[in-house]
């Protein structure tokens, strides 16, 4: 994700010319709006690119919210 994220603010791409056309093609369906990285999709709203971190924090918290009480039946 960090490669999109720089190719998109400095227009870098890697040495390797295979890596470089790879980018290219996977950065056109992302956009960064308001300093935020998101997915185009179609027909869809913009979704939010997060860190894995970031990413384990939601899921922990979807867990322990709507499946925390789920165990008592």
């Amino acid at each position: 994700m960090t490669l999109i994220l720089m190719y998109h603010k400095t227009g870098t791409f890697p040495e390797n010319r295979v890596q470089a056309c790879q980018l290219q093609l996977r950065a056109a369906r992302y956009i960064i709006l308001n300093e935020h990285l998101y997915k185009r999709r179609f027909f869809l709203p913009l979704l939010n690119c997060i860190t894995r971190e970031q990413g384990q924090k939601v899921l922990t918290e979807i867990h322990n919210e709507v499946c925390g009480n789920h165990v008592m039946g």
